[in-house]
């Protein structure tokens, strides 16, 4: 349901306001039930068009981090393509998170693109596969390329913890229900 004015409108639980010529701004409110207390991920999915090659941002890196896993990154001006940064695991799962993102920018060969700008830290994850093809796929070879991106921004994602040949993701590094 579409609501407002040509400046600005809602649309369900996004608030999407008009900042001149080129400028967007969304905010999204998230709720989930309280009694859902170990969440993978709260955040918004994104499609990119598959030509934003050329990554560049603004956050904790230069390799994929998680809120339990990042000893060994820290916070500075990174670029990437969007295949530098998928992480081919051998079996393949979810992977690329980078947190600490303050800003990103997806560019084309000719220059133009997409910039984000955050308010609050974020996390993202880019890829050229969604989550079901890579939950779908048992080996590499069954991942063929989307026809358009997947950017996962994420007010905060799941700690991994060690559950494969340990304890699993400490408490603090869980994600409760909640708004968010």
């Amino acid at each position: 349901v579409w609501q407002g004015s040509k400046k600005a409108f809602r649309l369900g639980h996004h608030q999407i306001c008009f900042l001149g010529e080129s400028g967007l701004r969304f905010e999204h409110r998230i709720e989930t039930p309280k009694e859902m207390d170990d969440l993978p991920r709260i955040g918004v999915n994104w499609r990119c068009a598959a030509d934003h090659e050329a990554v560049e941002w603004f956050g904790l890196g230069p390799h994929e981090n998680y809120l339990d896993r990042r000893a060994g990154v820290y916070v500075a001006r990174r670029e990437a393509t969007v295949d530098e940064l998928f992480h081919p695991y051998v079996r393949p799962q979810s992977e690329g998170n980078r947190t600490g993102l303050r800003r990103l920018g997806l560019r084309r060969a000719d220059g133009s693109g997409i910039r984000l700008v955050a308010q609050e830290p974020l996390e993202f994850t880019l890829r050229r596969y969604s989550e079901e093809a890579i939950e779908r796929a048992t080996h590499l070879s069954e991942l063929e390329p989307e026809p358009t991106l997947h950017l996962y921004l994420d007010a905060r994602q799941r700690g991994v913890g060690t559950g494969a040949c340990g304890p699993d993701t400490l408490p603090e590094y869980r994600l409760g229900g909640g708004r968010t």
